[in-house]
């Protein structure tokens, strides 16, 4: 081989290998970077009272992108037949409207818990049932899953905020669990839950293989529509969960606040890759996107940045986090 030849094919090897690198280890250091900027425009951001304060304000966030990533993982990331719920941010308005107007009547709010739950879980089946069995695109189902559930809260509220006050409502604002916030209590411990249930279990295992390739899923004996169909109903479950720490936070239901935050849910679970060696969506990346979401809107604010930059920063970390994963997959298939 020439010199030439060699001194390219080095050249070569030493830009693939600082690109394995980067992709490997950018998701902390986009972190190690933003974090270090708000540390030195703001004396406070890094204390732990605010950090409490960003896990509080992450928890609701977190908990629905686990459900949402589930999806993903289970229905695979293609762009157009992949696994994505749409109706996750509607799901939250709705059962948070569900608990609010149970509460105002007078239920028990161990019983308004229960039907809410079963509101989601209902809706979760109805989605896999339409994406599994049916065989509609996710896009297309969970869209139009959207739409229904957002029209039945407008319906059972009439359009209007439900405003609640309980000692139940005080608690999930205000109480602690030992020393932390009962809200950042709720995450650890859906964290722990979904971490366990996706990332070291049997069960799990078959969800990634079912969302990895559908076709040798099935050949080697995984009934994939089963697990499709699990996918989206943990997905609501996690939404119930997190509409729990929407009503205390909120003090009731809030007209629109579930779609308001699917471009958060849906950011937190495309970023979780950042945090995988093969780039894939995973749960503890997930807890980090969502913490790195929240530190984004806590850090703009204590810093005085506009709200639009926090809304053009969130939409250019999906696309380069949608570019960078595509990058790797054509690394690996070339290899």
């Amino acid at each position: 081989m020439s010199v030439q030849a060699e001194s390219k094919g080095h050249g070569e090897s030493a830009w693939s290998r600082a690109l394995d690198v980067l992709l490997r280890y950018g998701g902390l250091l986009v972190i190690v970077l933003v974090f270090a900027y708000f540390a030195v425009q703001s004396s406070i951001f890094l204390t732990p009272d605010n950090i409490v304060a960003i896990l509080t304000q992450s928890s609701v966030l977190a908990v629905a992108a686990f459900g949402a990533a589930t999806v993903m993982i289970g229905g695979g990331t293609h762009i157009i037949k992949g696994g994505i719920d749409l109706s996750v941010g509607a799901q939250l308005g709705l059962v948070t409207a569900v608990y609010a107007l149970m509460l105002t009547n007078g239920w028990d709010p161990i019983i308004a818990i229960a039907f809410g739950v079963a509101v989601a879980l209902f809706i979760g089946l109805l989605n896999g049932l339409a994406v599994a069995v049916i065989g509609i695109i996710p896009l297309l189902a969970t869209l139009a899953m959207w739409r229904v559930v957002e029209g039945v809260e407008m319906l059972i509220t009439n359009n209007v905020n439900v405003p609640v006050t309980s000692d139940f409502i005080s608690w999930i604002a205000d109480g602690r669990i030992l020393f932390l916030p009962v809200p950042v209590v709720i995450l650890l411990v859906s964290f722990a839950g979904f971490y366990l249930l996706i990332e070291r279990t049997p069960l799990g295992y078959q969800v990634r293989a079912t969302g990895g390739n559908a076709d040798a899923a099935i050949q080697s004996g995984i009934n994939v529509r089963r697990y499709t169909i699990l996918t989206y109903v943990l997905a609501s479950l996690a939404v119930a969960i997190a509409s729990v720490i929407i009503i205390g936070r909120v003090s009731g239901s809030v007209r629109g606040i579930g779609p308001l935050m699917l471009l958060d849910i849906l950011l937190a679970a495309y970023v979780s890759a950042m945090f995988s060696r093969r780039w894939v969506i995973n749960i503890p990346g997930v807890l980090l996107g969502a913490v790195f979401v929240g530190a984004l809107t806590n850090g703009f604010t204590l810093t005085n940045i506009p709200t639009y930059w926090v809304l053009a920063v969130k939409g250019g970390l999906i696309l380069i986090v949608v570019a960078a994963t595509s990058l790797q997959r054509q690394r690996e298939a070339s290899r």
